[in-house]
């Protein structure tokens, strides 16, 4: 998607002068350009959300998110002591594990919403460049 906006950016730039040309010559093509354009930074800027980084802060000493290891744990001897503890505790373990993945789904559903967004933004922006040609070619 991101690639694909690259091109499309590309071909503007390019083709700048008879893109406004077009664009400004009846009012209707002028406001359909305009919402190309809102769908096009607004799909960009979901497909960008989709790929930063996102972490949730998980609770307490966990053994299993990298956050807190590297922060309460200076060494891995620390670290080894500390996880051993847990793992030995079945329940500990097991609530550690749970509360990971339920972290990690949180997160994977909010990229998920963010590139189904993108990509209909993305289809939008595509049509109504299509109509926006259509219009003048056809007026």
């Amino acid at each position: 998607m991101i690639s694909a906006y690259g091109v499309l950016s590309a071909l503007t730039y390019i083709n700048s002068a008879n893109i406004f040309d077009l664009a400004t010559m009846n009012p209707v093509t002028t406001i359909i350009c305009i919402l190309s354009l809102i769908c096009g930074i607004s799909s960009l800027y979901f497909a960008l959300r989709c790929i930063s980084p996102r972490f949730l802060k998980s609770e307490g000493n966990s053994i299993i998110f990298f956050g807190i290891i590297g922060s309460k744990y200076p060494t891995p001897e620390d670290y080894y002591e500390k996880s051993k503890e847990i793992i030995d505790d079945h329940d500990k373990a097991n609530l550690q594990i749970a509360e990971q993945i339920h972290i990690n789904s949180k997160i994977a559903i909010r990229k998920y919403n963010d590139i189904g967004k993108s990509i209909r933004l993305f289809v939008a922006n595509i049509v109504m460049t299509l109509l926006a040609l259509l219009l003048e070619l056809f007026t």
